[in-house]
């Protein structure tokens, strides 16, 4: 895999940028490379000169979405660098836990000084080297006068502050004040963010306000969301989480939804369910430790039999017994999408199991399956 590397030591011809831009060595790397990788000093000043700014504007709107970019900062002591990025490295094992878990020991510092970038305020020594860069940016002749405001410099401003506000979410939620929360919700509501993976137990600011501010947060590029908190009123019996549950399930991209542990009960099952019955694009849903009991059980099969995009569902830890065990399994008889059921750790019999064990044979051929133990 090949990376340009984002360096102030190793950047454009500041002074021959007009010339040479457009065959520059430089931005040829570029084009046959998979991504960019940005090397972030303790003042953020790599975001204040306007030819690396030119660099991450063709990094991360080249319209490619394939191409990655990744922020990499040195941190104090023994421990290296840490980093940023666009999806999972090796390390992480595709877990997003783990990627959460790495990214969680980048400078809070750093991230916060890097949600004020502004493209516009970027400098360059020679003026009409800015002057080109910030015309290419806006799709300008080069020497046309620079533009006040244009879609492009807050397109790319919110992308920019989205790459790091995102990772560091969990953190910003528990250790800022309010006014820093509210304005980093802002910046993540009109990033790029693809990912977002928040453990908020033990985490007294996350109540009923904090969820409905984040569910209305939600970009429209997300696929994954994520969600783990002891604080189980954020989802049961309250006002407008009817609202928020259908924006975090109505997210136009969301592939993956994982409210588990939150003992939210069968009121809020059932919206989740009925969200789910109009829903074309979520593929994994976990409600793991959810007490849904063989009432929601039955709710949701309800909802299986209509929904046709759904691939995995886990209904782990949820009290549930042989006859919601039943209808849930009976119900993919009628849905033809889901691939993988998971009961662990519930209240099922010997004869429920024998049941769910029929059931899963007669599924293995069609490459179907329940996970019962």
């Amino acid at each position: 895999m090949l990376f340009v590397l984002n360096v102030q030591a190793y950047a454009n011809n500041q002074h021959k940028i007009a010339e040479e831009m457009l065959t520059n060595p430089f931005l040829k790397a570029m084009s046959i490379c998979e991504g960019t990788i940005s090397i972030l000093d303790a003042g953020c000043v790599v975001y204040s000169r306007i030819w690396c700014i030119f660099e991450l504007f063709k990094s991360v709107m080249g319209g490619n979405s394939d191409y990655e970019f990744d922020v990499y900062t040195e941190i104090d002591g023994d421990r290296g660098a840490v980093g940023i990025t666009h999806g999972y490295i090796p390390g992480d094992s595709g877990s997003s836990y783990y990627k959460m878990l790495r990214e969680s020991k980048f400078p809070l510092d750093r991230i916060l000084q890097a949600t004020d970038v502004d493209i516009k305020q970027a400098q360059a020594s020679v003026e009409s080297d800015r002057r080109f860069i910030l015309n290419s940016i806006t799709g300008q002749s080069v020497d046309d006068t620079v533009m006040d405001d244009h879609v492009n410099y807050n397109e790319l401003n919110n992308i920019l502050r989205g790459i790091f506000v995102t990772p560091a979410l969990q953190r910003i939620i528990k250790e800022t004040d309010i006014d820093t929360i509210t304005r980093c919700l802002e910046i993540v509501k009109v990033s790029n963010a693809r990912i977002i993976d928040l453990d908020l137990k033990h985490c007294s600011r996350f109540d009923d306000n904090m969820l409905i501010k984040l569910a209305d947060s939600l970009p429209p590029t997300l696929t994954e969301f994520l969600l783990t908190s002891s604080v189980s009123r954020a989802f049961y019996c309250t006002e407008g989480i009817d609202v928020s549950v259908r924006k975090i399930i109505g997210c136009p991209q969301l592939v993956r939804l994982d409210l588990s542990s939150h003992n939210i009960g069968v009121d809020v099952v059932k919206m989740i369910a009925d969200a789910l019955k109009d829903n074309h694009t979520l593929k994994t849903l976990n409600l793991i430790g959810s007490n849904i009991c063989d009432d929601g059980a039955k709710i949701i099969a309800d909802a299986i039999k209509v929904n046709q995009s759904l691939e995995k569902l886990n209904l782990s830890s949820n009290k549930i017994g042989d006859d919601g065990a039943k209808v849930l399994v009976d119900a993919l008889r009628v849905n033809h999408s889901l691939k993988r059921l998971n009961f662990h750790c519930n209240d099922i019999s010997t004869d429920g199991v024998k049941y769910l064990y029929k059931i899963k044979e007669e599924l293995k051929n069609i490459n179907r399956d329940i996970d019962i133990n």
